[in-house]
C-alpha cells in the first residue's frame, strides 16, 4: 500500500511539472514589451528591464484630460479562451501617483467579446508605489458585471460566450487624477486546475500503464 500511495504521489507531482499549472498565456517582460502595448490617452509606453515583480516590466504615463488609458494584451489572451472559464486572471502592478484618486468606481479590469459584450471588473484596491498582485475569478460570481462595474453581474453563458471570442483585454493604468505612471507585471491567464479526483484517476490510469508494461519474472 505504502509503494501506491508513493507511487501515486509522485505521479501527481510529474502531472503538476507537466503542465497541470494550466496556464493558457503569461508574460513575465522580461525581455520587452512581448505584444502589449497602452491605449486611450496614455503616452511613454516603455519597457523598463528591472524593478519589476521580478525583473522587467512595461510601463506608461497619463497625457491627462478624461479618458482612461489602458494596457491592451496580445493575440496570445484573445480569440478562443473558453478554457480559461473557472481558472484566474491575474497580475502585478504599482503606480507612481502624486495627487489624488480618480472619483467613481472604475473597472481595473474590461474584457470585450467580438460579440460586442463589454465585462468589466472593478479594482480590489488602489494601486500604490509597491508592487501588489490583483486577481480576478473568470467565474459568474459577481466579480464581472455588464457594460460596466454599476451594470448587472455577468450569468455564466455570458461570461462564457465573451471568453469564447474574446476581441480585447484591458488592464487599467489610470487610477489618480494628474500625470500618473502605473506599470504591470507578472500577467498571467489561467483555466481551472483538475479536481483532485481526477488527477487520483489520471495517476491510477498511468500506473496500470506502468503495471501492464512491467517485466514479468519466471
Amino acid at each position: 500500500m505504502k509503494t501506491v500511495n508513493l507511487a501515486i504521489g509522485l505521479t501527481l507531482a510529474s502531472a503538476a511539472s507537466l503542465g497541470f499549472a494550466q496556464t493558457i498565456a503569461s508574460n513575465g517582460f522580461d525581455a520587452g514589451t512581448e505584444g502589449w502595448t497602452a491605449k486611450n490617452g496614455a503616452m511613454n509606453f516603455a519597457w523598463v528591464s528591472s524593478g519589476g515583480d521580478p525583473d522587467g516590466f512595461v510601463q506608461a504615463s497619463d497625457v491627462g484630460g478624461d479618458g482612461l488609458w489602458f494596457f491592451s494584451g496580445p493575440s496570445a489572451y484573445l480569440g478562443d479562451q473558453s478554457a480559461a472559464y473557472g481558472g484566474m486572471l491575474s497580475y502585478s502592478i504599482k503606480s507612481d501617483f502624486s495627487t489624488a484618486p480618480i472619483g467613481g468606481n472604475y473597472a481595473a479590469v474590461q474584457l470585450l467579446g467580438a460579440n460586442g459584450v463589454l465585462l468589466a471588473a472593478a479594482a480590489p484596491a488602489l494601486p500604490t508605489s509597491d508592487w501588489a498582485t490583483f486577481s480576478f475569478n473568470l467565474i459568474a460570481d459577481g466579480t464581472w458585471k455588464v457594460g460596466a462595474t454599476s451594470g448587472p453581474s455577468a450569468s455564466a453563458s455570458i461570461l462564457q460566450g465573451v471568453l469564447a471570442d474574446l476581441k480585447s483585454i484591458r488592464i487599467d493604468g489610470d487610477y489618480y487624477q494628474g500625470v500618473d505612471t502605473t506599470g504591470i507585471d507578472s500577467v498571467v491567464l489561467s483555466a481551472p486546475v483538475p479536481e483532485p479526483a481526477s488527477l487520483v484517476l489520471w495517476a491510477a490510469g498511468l500506473l496500470g500503464l506502468a503495471a501492464i508494461a512491467r517485466p514479468r519474472t519466471s
